[in-house]
């Protein structure tokens, strides 16, 4: 209740967000997965084994600072969600490995998903060089992000994107109640 001490009955911690969910969903599918992503250094067991279970490799680049921190609050059939903002700094140094992983994986066919937030420190000159590199090459880009990335995505022309109805109506500058709307809009 709100005003008084409340307790937890249960809780568990797993690494999640839209760039993991994304990787374990392909690694559930049988796809060959690679994640690349900034995390905490402390992070490193705790990603391997939660990945290592859907068969997702991935590369960590260790930043200082601390991940975002979801807290989901559950009674009955109300839930509430409380998000930090995110914490890293990558430096200059690991954000141009980033952008050589993305080059690398850009040359082979298949899928590239950015997805989920980057670090705020990762300024929109920084993304669009991301989206830069992940469009050169013969793989697919695929785009889950929100607001002004997801407008500054759009010019890279992706092969998807993947906006929840909120992101839509935000991006198309319409609101659309039904599927025949939202086509409309698009």
């Amino acid at each position: 209740a709100l005003g008084g001490v409340n307790r937890a009955r249960n809780w568990f911690s797993y690494p999640a967000g839209k760039a993991l969910n994304a990787a374990r969903t392909a690694g559930m599918l049988g796809g060959a997965a690679q994640a690349i992503l900034f995390a905490p250094a402390h992070w490193a067991g705790l990603l391997a084994e939660f990945l290592g279970k859907y068969g997702v490799a991935f590369t960590h680049l260790p930043v200082e600072g601390e991940g975002r921190v979801c807290v989901m609050l559950n009674q009955g059939s109300k839930e509430t969600v409380i998000n930090t903002d995110l914490d890293m700094h990558p430096s200059p140094k690991l954000a141009a490995r980033m952008l050589g992983l993305v080059l690398k994986a850009a040359e082979k066919p298949g899928f590239i998903v950015c997805s989920g937030s980057l670090p705020p420190t990762m300024g929109d000159s920084r993304f669009r060089g991301l989206l830069k590199v992940a469009s050169s090459g013969s793989a697919r880009l695929v785009l889950d992000v929100t607001g002004a990335r997801l407008r500054t995505g759009i010019l890279f022309r992706p092969w998807l994107i993947k906006p929840n109805l909120y992101e839509f109506r935000a991006l198309v500058g319409r609101t659309a109640q039904s599927v025949s709307g939202l086509l409309a809009a698009a």
